[in-house]
């Protein structure tokens, strides 16, 4: 019997990244494979997760607090905006632990790290993060996308 079988599979929509929030979200909910798509904007790290934090097949867009897509688009459950409040629960961890998790839930990100108060430059990049480390190795300073 021959494989007769076709179809796609996707997990990430980087075609969205810095579109309209709105517009991602319009399309993204057109697709017949995605049960749920929901949306994020800024918030501070005491703010409450949502009742509801989806199913890892679920799409979450995280808006820059302007109506513009942050990151790509990807399944998966809530997690905070990584423009603000950025990735908190990575505070006090090794850093080459929350490099790592920072370059797996951020596609393309280049991770800036040294010690903590070091020098950078001022220019918003939201394909950037910058890494603050303490003498222990550990993080300093809770970590954003720009």
């Amino acid at each position: 019997m021959a494989f007769n079988e076709n179809g796609k599979v996707q997990n990430a929509w980087v075609e969205y990244l810095r579109t309209s929030t709105q517009e991602a979200v319009d399309s993204l909910s057109a697709v017949s494979s995605i049960p749920n798509v929901f949306t994020q904007g800024p918030m501070s790290a005491e703010d409450s997760p949502p009742i509801n934090p989806g199913t890892p097949e679920d799409v979450w867009v995280y808006d820059d607090g302007d109506g513009t897509v942050l990151g790509i688009p990807k399944r998966g459950t809530w997690h905070y905006n990584r423009r603000s409040p950025g990735w908190p629960e990575l505070l006090g961890r090794p850093y080459k632990e929350a490099i790592e998790t920072i370059i797996s839930e951020e596609v393309g990100v280049n991770v800036i790290f040294g010690p903590a108060g070091f020098g950078r430059i001022k220019n918003i990049d939201i394909r950037r993060v910058w890494l603050d480390v303490d003498k222990n190795g550990n993080v300093a300073i809770v970590p954003r996308l720009g």
